[in-house]
């Protein structure tokens, strides 16, 4: 036989109390999954990332949805014993106000529902996790303006060394780059809510233990705990992704604001022969014309840094992206994300002068032009 014991104000206080765990947990999550998105209208390289974010949030809510099911489960436990305990006792009272009835000739009062009384879990956190501000976008006016400026000479680049600076290495980033570090910074407090919503299970669960012994409440507790341990688990998950994605947002907005300063400066970089002063731009056709070896060298070097520059940052974006993709892929029950900030290391700003650059002949300017968008 199961010897128990049972403290049924405990009962029914934890049937509110998981009630309660439930619609917090849920009112949170819905709010921040829904923000866990790309800016409406992404296109090009950030828009490869849609289908990730897409499948996070499906796979996320899934797991939320079982996992609320699970907390409705045991708030029917809860309630199933605390009725069960509360037809015994109201048998046995009536048993013995009976008795007593019989014994002094009068009626004897049971404890009635109301007297009962209900006792909630002290520990209990219900927070209402704060909302992700935007963060204010620069980078995408930088690339538009930067792509105004050089295109007109991707035709010459692709004669040259068959690179369109401004449609393959631009045209690409145009994109609001900052907001994955807000949608970073969502997943983590999706990795909050999990964590609270665990201890509170968790604890709670311990809590009511204490008042309720048996084998029913062995099966509980057991049952608690491992949804605790499992909400838990993918906190930690969650954790870990969110700091993918905000790092990698922080160094995928560096990179493309460098890639924009950094194409426009050396598209423009002025270059002077036989008196005449022009952006590499100008200049990049003739290195496939009979010109001077050491005036070939010199274009030549510069379009290959050029080139060598635009896709080493490309490479590293791209690196970025995939690192975001995976550190999305949700399952349950699979290990937390890789994560190490070198491979976020977010580097310095491109360096170029905004200032006004002079091109002519001789002492006569036939126009200018300046990166007046470098900050």
């Amino acid at each position: 036989m199961d010897d128990f014991t049972v403290d049924p104000a405990a009962l029914a206080g934890f049937e509110l109390d998981l009630q309660d765990f439930g619609t917090n947990f849920s009112a949170n999550a819905a709010r921040l999954l829904a923000a866990v998105r790309l800016p409406p209208g992404s296109t090009g390289l950030m828009a490869t990332l849609a289908p990730s974010f897409d499948n996070f949030r499906a796979a996320v809510s899934a797991a939320q949805r079982t996992d609320l099911t699970t907390i409705g489960h045991l708030g029917a436990n809860v309630a199933s014993a605390g009725t069960t305990y509360q037809s015994t006792d109201d048998l046995s009272a009536k048993a013995i106000s009976a008795v007593g009835s019989d014994v002094l000739g009068g009626s004897a009062a049971g404890s009635s529902p109301a007297a009962r009384g209900v006792s909630r879990f002290g520990g209990v956190q219900l927070p209402r996790l704060p909302e992700v501000p935007e963060n204010p976008c620069t980078v995408r006016q930088v690339v538009d303006a930067a792509i105004a400026q050089i295109a007109v000479y991707d035709e010459r680049f692709e004669e040259a060394i068959g690179v369109k600076p401004a449609a393959d290495h631009l045209a690409g980033l145009v994109a609001d780059w900052e907001a994955l570090q807000a949608v970073g910074k969502r997943i983590g407090l999706l990795g909050t809510n999990d964590h609270i919503t665990s201890e509170n299970v968790v604890n709670g669960s311990t809590w009511l233990r204490s008042a309720w012994s048996g084998d029913a409440s062995r099966t509980f507790g057991a049952s608690a705990d491992a949804l605790g341990r499992s909400i838990a688990e993918r906190g930690d998950v969650l954790d870990r992704a969110a700091k993918v994605v905000e790092s990698g947002g922080a160094c995928l907005e560096r990179l493309a604001y460098n890639q924009a300063v950094g194409l426009t400066s050396a598209v423009l970089r002025p270059m002077t022969y036989f008196g005449a002063t022009f952006p590499l731009g100008a200049w990049v056709p003739y290195i496939h014309r009979p010109i001077d070896q050491a005036m070939r060298s010199e274009i030549v070097s510069a379009a290959d840094d050029l080139k060598k520059s635009a896709e080493s940052r490309h490479s590293a974006m791209t690196a970025v992206v995939e690192a975001i993709s995976r550190a999305l892929e949700y399952t349950p029950g699979r290990t937390p994300p890789s994560f190490d900030e070198d491979d976020f290391r977010i580097e310095d700003r491109v360096a170029a002068d905004p200032g006004v650059r002079k091109y002519g002949f001789g002492d006569n300017t036939w126009w200018e032009e300046g990166i007046d968008f470098v900050r």
